[in-house]
């Protein structure tokens, strides 16, 4: 991420083995099921929309969509947007071992 983007209103995370460094994304890889990966989609959200300060106004403008991959190294892709622009270092503070992208492009309606 480059360093002179502070804030977007669209970014994309991209984190690796989210169970190795994230307590909320716990799960038996051996024995995981596509409910596990739902659950750790579903916190991951969450941890965007729900925000640490969002009222229930910014909320509803807050959204994410989000994929789990299987494999040798399960990861999940999220594009996280919201209606005003989102601090990087506040993403950053919440998905510190995963990598952000800023999504070029424009959002037109929410």
């Amino acid at each position: 991420m480059s360093e002179t983007v502070s804030a977007s209103r669209a970014f994309l995370i991209t984190s690796n083995n989210p169970k190795k460094h994230y307590a909320w994304a716990e799960f038996d890889c051996a024995v995981a099921t596509k409910e596990d990966y739902q659950r750790v989609l579903i916190e991951a959200i969450a941890l965007h929309v729900e925000g640490k300060t969002a009222c229930a106004e910014v909320r509803k403008k807050n959204g994410a969509l989000a994929a789990f991959e299987e494999g040798n190294c399960p990861h999940f892709h999220m594009l996280v947007v919201a209606a005003s622009p989102i601090k990087f270092k506040a993403l950053q503070a919440k998905f510190n071992h995963s990598e952000i992208s800023l999504c070029a492009g424009r959002l037109t309606r929410l």
